[in-house]
């Protein structure tokens, strides 16, 4: 019998010491303060921590946090860790929150499940709606000096349009574009924006819809162009291309699909396909997130052959799109075959100082 109780009473001595031993591992300021250290992420706790001690340690509580410089803020989040006896077993992680704001960007209703070993957060899911659509992502986060990040995943139906505009990117009014990508690989490491962009690498296939938004006075001014290039045809070209425009992709959903290749903050695309019904395009570009640039060039095609070239160049925000990237020349007078510029303008303005030139 006593056998039997110093057998128990050690064995009750043990657990306890690992009880306590773990128990240390969780205290509340140890874990908020290795958070802050490797991320700068200030937690704020709700309420006291529920314990459980039994099958497992855990606890639960409502927090909010936030990044030093704001650029993340997490609301009403709900915060459950646990972890096994088993000396090495990995600290497991849940949590939700009905919104996480990153730099503007709205995560809904965001799940994450994960656990912490060795100084790594592996993240089994994160599951969030996101600008009409909704991402899927697992991956890790390596907190050592490494500080390497590696997410794979994929995401739906998610407006390009909103997120360049809640970045505050770009504002495209004229054309509305959805993204999908089945499958995405992306590797960074966890430090400063710059350095973030900087280390940037991975592919992501990539599926979507693009629209062109025009009206009637667009096209009745590429009526009265038309007419114009009938008797001057050094126009031609910029008539050609405009009513092709409009005739093939204005007001017309197209889908897009291709791949994106990323190497140190620079995404590439390689004739990535436009097309509907009508039409078809092909989009080789590259876009330096580092300096929010693009670069590339638009082939629209007809009867299966390359029927005139754009090309694109300059800031994110409002580049321009240049036909044949070259200049419009009539009389020693340069006007811009800017593309873009006729669209926004007017094709009247267009129409009215290309005659008031030649007067």
């Amino acid at each position: 019998m006593k056998k039997i109780i110093f057998f128990v009473s050690s064995v009750f001595i043990v657990i306890f010491l690992i009880f306590f031993s773990i128990r240390d591992e969780f205290r509340t300021t140890k874990i908020l303060e290795k958070i802050k250290n490797h991320t700068n992420l200030i937690i704020t706790l709700k309420n006291k921590n529920k314990w459980q001690v039994y099958p497992f340690l855990s606890f639960q509580n409502e927090i909010s946090a936030y990044s030093e410089d704001k650029s993340l803020i997490i609301k009403n989040g709900s915060l459950d860790v646990m972890r096994h006896y088993w000396i090495t077993s990995p600290v497991e992680i849940s949590f939700k929150s009905p919104s996480i704001l990153y730099k503007g960007l709205d995560f809904r209703n965001s799940k994450i499940i994960s656990n912490y070993r060795k100084k790594i957060i592996s993240i089994k899911s994160f599951n969030a709606d996101f600008i009409q659509g909704n991402i899927e992502i697992n991956g890790s986060m390596h907190l050592d000096n490494s500080k390497k990040i590696s997410l794979k995943g994929s995401y739906e139906n998610l407006s390009l349009n909103e997120a360049m505009e809640q970045l505050n990117v770009a504002d495209w009014k004229r054309i509305k574009i959805n993204l999908s990508s089945p499958n995405f690989y992306l590797t960074t490491i966890n430090s400063s924006t710059k350095e973030l962009i900087n280390y940037l690498n991975g592919e992501m296939d990539i599926e979507g819809s693009f629209l062109f938004i025009s009206n009637e006075k667009e096209r009745f001014g590429a009526m009265l162009l038309s007419l114009l290039a009938n008797n001057i045809s050094d126009i031609m070209p910029v008539s050609s291309s405009i009513n092709y425009l409009l005739d093939n992709f204005s007001d017309e959903p197209s889908q897009l699909f291709g791949k994106i290749v990323i190497k140190n903050g620079i995404l590439s695309a390689n004739k990535m396909i436009l097309e509907n019904k009508k039409g078809k395009a092909l989009i080789t570009a590259k876009v330096n997130l580092r300096e929010n640039t693009i670069d590339g060039k638009i082939d629209f095609y007809k009867n299966n052959k390359i029927f005139f070239q754009t090309e694109i160049s300059g800031n994110i925000r409002n580049p321009e799109i240049l036909l044949g990237g070259k200049i419009f020349t009539e009389n020693g007078q340069k006007l811009p075959k800017n593309i873009k510029q006729i669209f926004e303008d007017g094709i009247q303005s267009f129409i009215d100082n290309f005659l008031s030139s030649n007067d």
